[in-house]
């Protein structure tokens, strides 16, 4: 398994936890029981249980930079995806450009055609002052 699709698993479960409230460890222990790849076990528990740890955050991180926008009118995969790549940098460890990069691809993957560039453009308000 690519550290790409465990990002897609993360997602997808960012996802349901955004669209069921669900609890974070039901969400791991029974919807996806069996399907993580135990080469990437440790990441895909840690950053999902993470990002949801952190919800608040996350979410207060992404708003102050959207521009007549609210989370609630960005539609639910693009907050999973924003979601997880603000949990990657700020708190796992990951290079901004990765995180942004694999964002992005995982967005045109997932969602419309509109989404990569909307999503490289609220990371890149939301890190633009950073050094790496």
């Amino acid at each position: 398994m690519s550290r790409r699709t465990a990002r897609e698993d993360v997602v997808k479960m960012l996802y349901e936890y955004d669209l069921t409230g669900g609890d974070p460890d039901y969400i791991l222990n029974n919807y996806y029981d069996g399907k993580i790849d135990e080469d990437e076990s440790d990441y895909i528990k840690s950053t999902f249980r993470g990002t949801c740890g952190h919800i608040k955050e996350i979410d207060e991180t992404i708003e102050s930079c959207l521009i007549g926008w609210s989370m609630k009118r960005i539609a639910k995969v693009d907050r999973a995806i924003l979601r997880c790549a603000v949990y990657e940098i700020k708190y796992g460890g990951i290079p901004d450009k990765v995180a942004i990069n694999e964002a992005v691809e995982i967005a045109k993957k997932y969602s419309t055609e509109e989404s990569g560039s909307f999503i490289n453009g609220v990371l890149g308000d939301i890190f633009a002052d950073r050094e790496e």
